[in-house]
């Protein structure tokens, strides 16, 4: 098993070579995104880190949103070839881009816009190196604070602080979430039912601009951790020059159908698409998590 998060050298940027297989409790809360709230400049305020937003990533001439069903999901990984980590990301629908394969076409597929995680290799892998040795994962994941917290009433709460350039942070979440299990019993699920229900999760992600990134994040909760050293050299926020196409898996034998509430302690919701303080959410408890070697370059894929 993997250490403990404090323990794992958040701040080591180690290069990892695919495929990622992890055990992992995993959050997941279905969205449906509408033509017209993809279209919104709100939705394009919410979706995107700051490094991302004003790069050609988020530029209508890699692709334009365009709705359809998606999700968000906060992952704690306590056993992977990452360490022991945690996780939150967001899939908002289906997006429409230039088919590489047919001059003037288009295709459609699902693309992950942010990512945020509490370690710097973790970072760096999801950037570049889920694919392969020579391609590039194009995962837009970020660093960030998460109090995670289990209680012993079954609920869970989860806050996400990404850190800014001086490694400081806000005093409010950006990002909030309760989990309230609900009265099913535990029941096997797999996301390859999807793909029975004819909706195709791969996703195809654009190349990524070159941070700076944050540099060594002073602590992880109240504990100090170790500074930078070994693993790879350069910034957890590394650049990538080609597209991607990757689609993960997971499985559980026992998740729980339940309750999410994303409201921030201000009242606010973080997305123009989670404006309900009651959300299905799903609990998967240790479940198999494979992010498996991915293709260099974009395919089209089956729209909705």
């Amino acid at each position: 098993m993997a250490d403990s998060l404090v323990n794992s050298n958040v701040n080591v940027i180690k290069a990892v070579p695919p495929p990622l297989n992890g055990k992992a409790t995993v959050y997941l809360i279905p969205i449906y995104i509408s033509a017209a709230t993809a279209a919104s400049p709100e939705f394009h305020a919410a979706l995107y880190p700051t490094l991302e937003a004003g790069a050609p990533f988020a530029s209508a001439e890699f692709g334009k949103p365009t709705g359809g069903l998606g999700m968000v999901q906060m992952i704690h990984f306590h056993d992977s070839e990452w360490g022991d980590f945690h996780e939150m990301l967001i899939i908002p629908g289906v997006f429409e881009y230039p088919d590489p394969k047919v001059k003037g076409g288009v295709a459609h597929n699902r693309r992950m816009t942010a990512i945020y995680t509490d370690t710097r290799s973790g970072c760096y892998n999801a950037r570049k190196r889920c694919c392969s040795p020579s391609a590039d994962c194009n995962f837009p994941k970020h660093m960030a604070r998460f109090d995670w917290k289990d209680h012993a009433d079954g609920t869970t709460t989860i806050a996400v602080f990404p850190y800014k350039a001086d490694q400081s942070t806000d005093a409010s979440p950006w990002f909030s979430f309760k989990y309230t299990p609900g009265w099913l019993p535990g029941i096997p699920m797999t996301t390859k039912v999807f793909a029975m229900l004819g909706v195709d999760l791969t996703l195809v992600q654009p190349p990524l601009p070159e941070g700076k990134g944050v540099g060594p994040v002073p602590k992880v909760g109240s504990e100090e951790v170790d500074s930078a050293a070994g693993g790879e050299a350069g910034t957890e926020e590394i650049g990538t020059d080609t597209w991607a196409k990757v689609l993960p898996y997971q499985y559980t034998p026992n998740s729980v159908l339940g309750w999410g509430d994303t409201t921030r302690p201000d009242g606010t919701f973080f997305a123009p698409f989670t404006t309900s303080a009651s959300t299905l959410a799903i609990k998967m408890t240790d479940a198999d998590v494979v992010l498996p070697v991915g293709e260099r370059g974009a395919t089209p894929g089956k729209k909705d």
